[in-house]
């Protein structure tokens, strides 16, 4: 799979092939589009072959069917991919397997052409891959400082939280040694009142200090991290079920685990300061490059980015 992905990232175009007789039915098909490929679908042309071996036009529709049901289950996109049925002339039979004659051809050989001519232009889609990849590494970038956010957010609502415990107490020792005071004249009661809330108040404090160091070490844990991720696209993930995001996740637990060892929580920006960037670069991904691949596609006639699978989708 290692290897499947990594050509696939180097690669412009990949043509995925369906046969008749298994039409994305098979386990290995669907760990690859749902896994290995995941975040590549732009790449993607989904392709038919063999239609020359269906015996009517009602085996070609039950087949043509269920390979749309496993790719809408597979790839999460909005519209079902376009999927192009073709054959090879060389290789056409004019009959099908049982002697009787198969379904006509014409539309088909379109077809091939098409995928012909997405062949040959490949080159010219090098521009509008290099912006779909810019859209997947900020949808990772977006990922991983939403997951900063809330753990900073996190940290400094224990920090705040345990600070303001031992303020408190601090301050109802000042409090309860004047009161003590007042009714027992002499320091020495109103000392020991005050002493000893104060010492409650320290002990309070170092406390506080020890959860935020184990806040601290749990974030080397796969488990804590997966639990984060959870809470910071609750809303996204509570609306539909996101495979995208479960699969960017996946490929950025890894190197998040790693940036928290190293990164402690407490050098994180501050909530607001982070909040702001995090608008800043949707804003990049929602709007301006966007019409990148539009201007892109003026260069370009023949680049429709509305047949493309969005990069952020992966």
């Amino acid at each position: 799979a290692s290897g499947v992905r990594f050509f696939a990232e180097k690669a412009d175009l990949i043509l995925f092939f369906f046969d008749p007789d298994k039409p994305g039915t098979t386990a290995e098909t669907i760990s690859i589009l749902t896994q290995t490929l995941a975040g590549l679908e732009y790449k993607l042309l989904i392709i038919l072959n063999k239609v020359d071996l269906f015996q009517n036009i009602r085996d070609f529709a039950r087949t043509y069917g269920t390979l749309s049901w496993n790719l809408s289950k597979a790839i999460r996109t909005k519209d079902i991919p376009h999927i192009f049925n073709i054959y090879l002339p060389e290789h056409r039979k004019s009959v099908s397997e049982h002697g009787m004659p198969g379904i006509p051809l014409k539309d088909f050989d379109i077809s091939r052409k098409e995928v012909i001519e997405e062949v040959r232009r490949t080159p010219t889609r090098r521009a509008d891959n290099v912006v779909s990849d810019l859209i997947h590494a900020g949808r990772r970038l977006s990922m991983h400082a939403r997951l900063c956010n809330t753990i900073s957010l996190d940290y400094r609502k224990i920090q705040v939280k345990w600070m303001a415990i031992s303020i408190g107490l601090i301050a109802s020792a000042a409090v309860s040694a004047w009161g003590a005071f007042q009714i027992w004249p002499g320091w020495e009661i109103a000392t020991g009142v005050g002493a000893t809330i104060t010492t409650i108040a320290i002990g309070t404090w170092f406390w506080g200090r020890r959860l935020l160091k184990i806040f601290s070490e749990n974030l080397k844990d796969y488990e804590t991290l997966d639990q984060l991720f959870a809470d910071t696209f609750r809303n996204e993930l509570a609306l539909q079920d996101r495979t995208d995001l479960n699969v960017m996740w996946s490929g950025l637990k890894e190197t998040a685990q790693k940036t928290f060892t190293i990164l402690k929580p407490k050098d994180i920006p501050n909530f607001f300061s982070m909040s702001r960037s995090i608008r800043k670069l949707e804003g990049l991904l929602d709007s301006d490059i966007p019409k990148l691949r539009r201007a892109i596609s003026e260069t370009n006639p023949k680049t429709d980015p509305k047949s493309r699978v969005d990069g952020a989708k992966g």
